[in-house]
């Protein structure tokens, strides 16, 4: 007795079985390097059958031993960051009670073999499947390289910011505390031409012609540390200053050519008023300085400052 059995359909099923295994294990492989490359893991959790599903990639991100089974989330918990431990249970809880807008959020862990902090951006997905039932979709990304980069310049740049206001406000004391010196030796040079020029040597008298040049040179470099030193800072703090005082600093600062010019300048009692005190001083600078610059050269000019209240 001889039996044929037509197999045709078996053998293709067959066929089409090993090629859609080859293809699956060939996407697993593709999943798997593509975690690898993109240093990411992801996990699922099926709601209706309590069920975890976690990417071999999940061990690697966490630090734990390839041979290590992941069970569920009460695994990876004790490796969260205690400050950050209340707000990853919180979210745990909100997808327990199948919450589907639950925000992408950032936690730290401690790897389980080299303790050290990692940086774990943490994205999900809530999916209504009827075949396989409904299921949360999480992925850890890896985001420590990228944290510790921005944490990095952040703070270099921070270190550079107070570095640059510690050389501001230096450029700005230095400059400022050389003017009284050099104010004084402007005016004794000054004096020195004026009383006894003609008693000295030639050599002396260039040594006086050199020095005030020199003095003069000095003193444009102050004033130009002073001026960049201003306009580089946010000095817009509005203070009530005595306007007094302020128009005194700024004679203060053209003693010589008020004495070489033998200026008079006179002014009325001015009030205490809410301003900027650099910018009111270098008000009076320029008014007085401009009007002995632009003065007859043979008559000693008289220089006379009111104020008075205007509606505006």
């Amino acid at each position: 007795l001889g039996i044929t059995t037509d197999i045709t359909d078996e053998v293709k099923n067959k066929e089409n079985l090993d090629f859609i295994s080859q293809e699956v294990l060939f996407y697993n492989n593709m999943s798997k390097e593509a975690e690898k490359i993109g240093s990411f893991a992801f996990w699922r959790w099926f709601s209706e059958r309590n069920v975890f599903h976690f990417s071999d990639y999940t061990k690697t991100i966490f630090g734990f031993k390839q041979d290590h089974e992941i069970k569920d989330l009460n695994d990876l918990i004790p490796q969260v960051h205690p400050e950050d431990l209340e707000m990853v249970q919180n979210n745990i809880k909100r997808m327990y009670n199948l919450d589907p807008n639950i925000e992408q959020f950032t936690t730290r862990i401690f790897r389980a073999d080299t303790k050290a902090l990692s940086y774990i951006r943490v994205s999900n997905r809530y999916f209504e499947n009827a075949e396989e039932g409904n299921y949360f979709l999480v992925i850890f990304l890896d985001i420590t390289e990228e944290t510790l980069s921005k944490e990095n310049t952040t703070e270099k740049n921070r270190t550079l910011e107070l570095q640059n206001q510690e050389l501001m406000a230096f450029t700005y004391v230095a400059s400022h505390d050389l003017q009284e010196p050099l104010r004084k030796i402007e005016t004794f040079l000054s004096r020195l031409k004026d009383k006894e020029y003609e008693s000295l040597s030639d050599s002396g008298k260039q040594y006086i012609e050199r020095t005030l040049s020199s003095a003069s040179r000095m003193r444009n470099l102050i004033d130009d540390l002073l001026q960049f030193s201003r306009t580089t800072r946010s000095e817009q703090i509005f203070e009530n200053a005595d306007i007094n005082q302020l128009y005194e600093n700024s004679l203060d600062s053209l003693l010589p050519i008020i004495e070489e010019k033998n200026a008079i300048i006179t002014k009325e009692n001015f009030p205490t008023l809410n301003v900027i005190p650099f910018q009111i001083q270098q008000l009076f600078t320029n008014l007085i300085g401009n009007s002995l610059k632009y003065s007859k050269a043979d008559l000693p000019p008289l220089i006379n400052i009111k104020c008075t209240p205007v509606r505006a």
